[in-house]
């Protein structure tokens, strides 16, 4: 039996309340240790020794109590084993902000997880002492024999064979769905009836829905989508997801599962020995800031027009609002379900490893709390730190809030706009958006926040004791979307509307917005070098640079939709991005599940050292493996559950409303004309136009009505099924 386990430091003299949160970089003497307050900060050894071999710290530790252990009466001289038991704790104590010290070791195949941990405890015994105190914990998870080096060696749970079954019913209507799509393109003729091409029926519709022809067709296209859409979003959208993979890449050597030997030099990066240009990759944290703006912005271009055109008809306002709500929660939700049933039923079995316990504990985690994801409240529980399943997913948890509440901002805008005009609408917005900056200035002064790019910084020991943690609270997030909201507000308004800008202004504001971007993603580098900052400028950074970097982009996506964006919107709007803007939400759900795969297999197998190059390589591999996945996942699961919705709720609201227009039948007496079909990409022009999600971490084909068919309902037709999420 092989058997893994971690090595943790523990502090007798220190009870739980005195230890530092789980997740912030213990920083002084004090805290690991007690060894002699006088020796203070733990940075004397980072800075002093920063590249030392681990075994060199046992004489740093030696000329510690040289110094100040003979002015203590009561000081007794370590042993040497208990100088490396010292060396051990120091060590794990430094690592604790990703995991603790982690081994490997094989046994008998009859020893059990207890048997393990029992063996270490005498191991380790001679290396304790009275102020450091190492144990070793492991659970059966981390142990597997050679006949069960993953969850294939035993017997598949109910749940499991339940959602293997799921997916094998998808995967035979995509199969089917694809070959009837080929068929019909080879051998379709059209039917014509009175000059009208009689459509597929609903439920050939509903099988079509699932072909890979017409989805692949749909996801490669590089068309855009007119004026009317928001092209140099999907430059904005890849971008962004791309940040986001990078950023938890350059994490993935500093987990203890990863077998890097000197994680002390990629944690010396967070001192900001690197220079200024790694503020991008230590501070890639704005990268899902541009989501939530992008998302209000999406939201609020839509709804505005829909309310407008929804005008004094009280039923289509209700439809309207209903939809809002119940399209968005299946939109995002399906996707999601089904790929947290990948995460249950099909990763803890494709491969293995020495840290492969890390996958199959996911998946047990997933089976325990899937109704919290599906409810989106997994992090707003009381125990959410017990829930690893998905971590990413607290974003979603965020955005689905958002778009609750959203409503109450935009609603109220448009009814002030329509009575008093714009400057009570955008007072409205302001208060609103001030409400909550006053909140988020004011949970940051009075439990003293550091920038979270930082960490824990002198004079900034956070006293946050919340369950909820701040990074991931709804509340302390939503600036960028309202930001989103007031851009959603003004291109609504100035639609098909020529905005002329002067030169010399247009340089000034673009000027203005790179420096404030800049400001947020740079401006705290000299504060990581020194470590220190005052409460004062923390709180102000915290408070102001979400909304410094939601207004940069507004600028940017203005400048860039009214004409005056010239190359940045050029690349921003590259027909390139559009396919790859179509996988981010897929991507962005299980590029962290590969991160991990390959880390608890590749990595924790074979020693290794970090280094830039070994995070570009893994960099470029991870987002390419993430991006075909989230590839099939679109072709699978997103699109075709997505056109599928819109066409059930499409026709339940046209039976409940009553007056569903008549389809044209054909009989004997009926001149029908039979021509050859055009090609596939002129049929299937005429129901599949460009999506755009407001989740922005996706967009898809989908079936929806044109501008000119929406302008032609009159009140008196029952209300379209309106995609809030169509960005035209």
């Amino acid at each position: 039996m092989s058997g893994g386990g971690m090595i943790e430091q523990q502090n007798e003299d220190l009870d739980d309340e005195q230890m530092p949160p789980k997740g912030q970089m213990i920083t002084n003497m004090k805290e690991l240790s007690k060894i002699k307050e006088k020796t203070n900060d733990i940075r004397r050894l980072r800075e002093a020794y920063p590249n030392e071999k681990y075994q060199d710290l046992a004489k740093v530790i030696e000329d510690i109590y040289e110094k100040y252990g003979k002015a203590d009466p009561d000081f007794t001289a370590p042993t040497s084993a208990q100088i490396a038991g010292i060396v051990l704790a120091l060590y794990s104590g430094l690592n604790s902000q990703f995991s603790q010290v982690s081994i490997g070791m094989c046994f008998p195949a009859q020893c059990n997880a207890d048997d393990v941990r029992k063996n270490y405890e005498v191991m380790l015994a001679e290396f304790n002492s009275p102020n450091f105190t190492n144990t070793f914990t492991t659970n059966d998870l981390m142990c597997y024999t050679d006949e069960a080096r993953n969850d294939s060696g035993h017997a598949m749970p109910g749940i499991n064979v339940f959602i293997l079954t799921i997916f094998g019913i998808i995967g035979l209507l995509v199969v089917l769905s694809s070959l009837t799509d080929i068929f019909q393109t080879m051998n379709r003729k059209e039917i014509v009836i009175h000059e009208k091409p009689v459509e597929d029926s609903f439920m050939m519709k509903l099988l079509k829905s699932f072909s890979l022809m017409s989805n692949g067709t749909s996801l490669l296209s590089t068309t855009s989508g007119g004026s009317g859409h928001l092209d140099c979003l999907n430059g904005m959208r890849f971008i962004s997801m791309t940040w986001v993979v990078v950023g938890h890449v350059f994490l993935l050597p500093m987990f203890g599962f990863s077998g890097t030997r000197n994680t002390m030099t990629a944690l010396n990066i967070f001192s900001g020995s690197m220079g200024l240009s790694m503020e991008a990759l230590l501070n890639a944290l704005p990268s899902v800031d541009s989501f939530f703006f992008m998302g209000g912005t999406l939201t609020a271009y839509i709804m505005f027009k829909e309310l407008e055109k929804a005008g004094d008809n009280v039923t289509r306002h209700i439809v309207t609002f209903v939809m809002y709500y119940v399209h968005r929660y299946l939109r995002l939700t399906v996707t999601y379900a089904l790929i947290m049933g990948v995460v249950i039923a099909v990763l803890p079995y494709i491969y293995y490893g020495p840290a492969w316990y890390v996958i199959s504990s996911e998946a047990e985690t997933c089976k325990k709390y899937w109704w919290r994801h599906l409810l989106y409240i997994n992090t707003l529980t009381e125990d959410n730190r017990k829930d690893t399943c998905m971590g990413v997913t607290w974003y979603l948890v965020c955005d689905m809030i958002f778009h609750w509440f959203a409503p109450m901002v935009f609603y109220p805008m448009f009814f002030l706009w329509k009575k008093f005009g714009h400057v009570a609408s955008l007072t409205w917005w302001t208060l609103v958006t001030g409400a909550f900056t006053a909140g988020v200035c004011y949970i940051n002064w009075t439990t003293k926040q550091p920038p979270v790019s930082i960490g824990m910084m002198q004079g900034l020991a956070t006293d946050y004791t919340y369950y909820v943690d701040l990074y991931n609270a709804p509340w302390a997030r939503f600036q960028p979307y309202l930001v989103g909201v007031l851009l959603g507000y003004a291109l609504h308004h100035l639609r098909k509307k020529e905005v002329k800008i002067d030169f010399l202004l247009n340089i000034i504001l673009w000027q203005a917005a790179f420096l404030a971007a800049f400001a947020v993603v740079y401006g705290t580098y000299e504060n990581r070098i020194t470590g220190e900052m005052s409460l004062f400028s923390a709180t102000m950074y915290n408070t102001f640079q979400r909304l410094a970097w939601s207004f940069s982009l507004a600028w940017v996506v203005f400048s860039c939709v009214k004409g005056s964006g010239g190359i940045v919107n050029d690349f921003l709007s590259w027909s390139a991005f559009a396919p790859l803007s179509k996988l981010t939400y897929c991507c962005y759900l299980i590029h962290m599940n590969v991160n991990l795969m390959v880390g608890s297999s590749t990595l924790s197998s074979f020693a290794s050292d970090f280094a830039i190059w070994f995070i570009v390589m893994f960099v470029i591999s991870i987002l390419s493996i993430s991006l075909c996945i989230a590839a099939l996942f679109t072709l699978c699961f997103e699109m075709p559950f997505t056109k599928v919705e819109k066409l059930l709720v499409g026709r339940l609201l046209g039976t409940l409303m009553g007056s569903s227009k008549q389809k044209t039948r054909s009989t004997v007496s009926e001149p029908i004309q039979i021509k050859e079909a055009q090609n596939k990409e002129d049929l299937d022009k005429k129901e599949l136009v460009e999506e755009k999600d407001a989740s922005n971490l996706t967009t898809t084909q989908d079936i929806t009505s044109t501008d000119n068919q929406l302008e032609e309902n009159s009140s008196e037709k029952p209300p379209v099924y309106i995609d809030v999420t169509d960005q035209k």
